[in-house]
């Protein structure tokens, strides 16, 4: 999945690619941010470190 804000690839934070989730948790190393995905294509900004 592509970051909301700059567009670079986002780490999968709660499971490897062999595991199905419904909902599934990104990361954004370069904004640090991170966001949930819903099985309905929802995407949800939940969190924002504010360190930078």
């Amino acid at each position: 999945m592509s970051c909301l804000r700059c567009g670079n690839l986002m780490i999968w934070i709660n499971g490897s690619i062999s595991h199905r989730h419904d909902i599934n948790y990104y990361e954004c190393k370069h904004c640090n941010i991170k966001v949930v995905k819903y099985p309905d294509d929802q995407v949800f900004e939940v969190e924002e470190d504010q360190n930078t």
